[in-house]
């Protein structure tokens, strides 16, 4: 995505002052353009296309531009791929060409002449989307941040970065992988861009002493994977952790099996492009052994292919995944290579020593249990992931999960073992008093009614407030919004305090795993408990889940 080349409305050098609506950062001016109580800078590039010789590298600084960038558009989702219905296959979208961020800028106590205030010094918030690291988008409606940023009074940034295998797969540790390509090329695209804001945190009326990053699902684990980064030290003040996939984390072993896997698969892929939907292998089927010639091919054939075929193959592959659980990490995540990624995020002493907000859904997957799939499949996959867990994966199902003997017991142990679990060893291995847990608990009629509870990005549409969007659509089908926005108020108290000032106002998880509930049937939608489910937690404790990668 190269800027857009417009006549200039004024030289890089040349005062702001003389045009309020363009900014001058490290890669050029840049003009925004009025929303509903903000101003916005769209589509901003933050570093080099990763195309031709840059595919699988990391990260390269944008080539300055010196005519006026019109940010006045979010850019292209990283390519990617949505399923459809069996008989009438999927949607490839999205470009290779996406490294791209939005700045949304509160217009409040802008000074005469000005459209916003250059000299607020406000916090800066720098989201990361979520997606399995296979989909999503800072372009989705649901991160336009306009209210999030009137609401916290910080400068709100989204990031776009590549996701699935041209970003979230260290190709190179593969059996055939190329000598050509570097580790982590995902993980940098984050990098760069809170590098991008924190130089430029001043155009904006930003503090840069004053930077949180903060994601959700995947893009919480991606936050998980950045507190663990060393070059981030001084640059980032504190995270937020939503609900983050704690283990989405590859060892070299792991990412040579993906890659390998990922081979075959894309063998597989291009011989059956042309056959109709219904005749092609399903996604749960292994894909062909090769032998080691035709492994070379493949992997050669692979790396150079289309990134929309890439982006489908990526799809499938957490399909494949969700479907056999046999590793704990999956297909795609950022790889410990003793360089960008020293250490397990997990891991006792990994994480910088900033503040930390981490929590979880009470209900993360149980809308497993409106899964058509058998129950003896649902019990099998329980079982396999138990057994990835160590020893004490299926002494863990059987004692606190009656052995998945439900469909609600099977999904409580994926959201649990995937989420919750993984988030109170963060909490708990993360310097003493500079971690603080949450746990969202509440529903609507129809939540309470289909028994799936505060699931999974249930706190996306209540902490942006587009309760309309994702699932906050699916909530509201029995009504219920008073619930949603009475939550979003207590969230958004915490939230605040924690991005201004590094502390959300109630005791750190060190002080007897204490935890805050939200609840929208709770005395102002919140309550802090002690260590709410201490049977539960001591029995994950046993389990040292940074250790499981082999």
């Amino acid at each position: 995505m190269h800027p857009q080349q417009v006549p200039p409305l004024q030289s890089p050098r040349t005062p702001h002052s003389r045009n309020p609506w363009v900014v001058n950062t490290s890669s050029g001016p840049i003009k925004g353009h009025k929303e509903n109580g903000v101003v916005a800078f769209r589509g901003i590039p933050y570093a080099e296309p990763p195309i031709g010789p840059l595919r699988f590298k990391r990260a390269r600084p944008i080539a300055p531009w010196t005519e006026v960038y019109h940010a006045d558009r979010s850019g292209p989702f990283c390519a990617q791929y949505r399923p459809a219905p069996k008989k009438t296959g999927g949607r490839r979208f999205g470009s290779e060409d996406c490294l791209w961020l939005n700045v949304v800028v509160p217009d409040a106590n802008a000074k005469a002449g000005e459209v916003f205030n250059r000299e607020a010094h406000r916090p800066i918030v720098v989201w990361i989307h979520g997606g399995s690291n296979v989909h999503g988008s800072a372009a989705q409606p649901m991160f336009s941040g306009e209210y999030f940023a009137s609401s916290m009074d910080c400068v709100f940034v989204a990031v776009n970065y590549r996701v699935g295998i041209l970003g979230q797969l260290a190709v190179g540790e593969g059996t055939y992988g190329p000598d050509n390509v570097e580790t982590n090329p995902g993980h940098s695209d984050l990098i760069a861009a809170i590098q991008w804001i924190h130089s430029n945190a001043a155009a904006f009326g930003a503090d840069p002493d004053r930077l949180t990053i903060m994601g959700e699902s995947s893009g919480g684990s991606m936050v998980n994977a950045l507190l663990a980064t060393p070059s981030l030290r001084d640059i980032v003040r504190g995270a937020i952790s939503q609900s983050p996939a704690g283990n989405m984390v590859h060892s070299r072993r792991h990412a040579k099996e993906w890659t390998d896997r990922a081979a075959r698969w894309f063998y597989r892929l291009e011989r059956e492009q042309r056959l109709p939907v219904k005749e092609r292998t399903r996604v749960r089927v292994d894909p062909p052994e090769l032998s080691s010639a035709a492994l070379r091919e493949a992997t050669q054939a692979m790396l150079t292919a289309d990134a929309a075929i890439l982006g489908q193959l990526s799809d499938e592959l957490v399909r494949y995944q969700a479907a056999n659980p046999h590793s704990i990490p999956g297909p795609f995540a950022p790889l410990i290579d003793n360089d960008l990624l020293p250490r397990h995020p997990l891991a006792p002493g990994a994480t910088l020593d900033i503040p930390l907000l981490t929590g979880t859904n009470l209900n993360e997957y149980d809308m497993m249990r409106l899964e058509p799939n058998p129950r003896r499949v649902q019990r099998q996959r329980a079982n396999n992931f138990a057994r990835v867990h160590g020893e004490r994966g299926m002494e863990i199902l059987e004692k606190h999960y009656a052995s998945a003997s439900s469909r609600l017991m099977t999904g409580r142990f994926f959201g649990d073992s995937i989420f919750t679990a993984p988030t109170w060893q963060l909490a708990r291995n993360h310097a003493p008093g500079k971690a603080w847990l949450y746990r969202l608990d509440t529903t609507t009629p129809f939540l309470r009614r289909a028994g799936i509870g505060s699931m999974h990005a249930l706190d996306l549409p209540i902490l942006f407030r587009r309760y309309r969007e994702d699932k906050g659509r699916v909530a509201l089908l029995m009504g219920g919004r008073e619930d949603l926005h009475a939550t979003s108020v207590a969230m958004h108290d915490r939230w605040r305090a924690f991005i201004h000032d590094g502390d959300p106002g109630f005791a750190p998880y060190s002080t007897d795993f204490s935890t805050l509930i939200f609840d929208a049937t709770l005395p102002r939608a919140e309550q802090l408990q002690t260590d709410p489910q201490s049977e539960l937690r001591q029995a994950w404790e046993r389990v040292d889940l940074s250790e499981l990668l082999g």
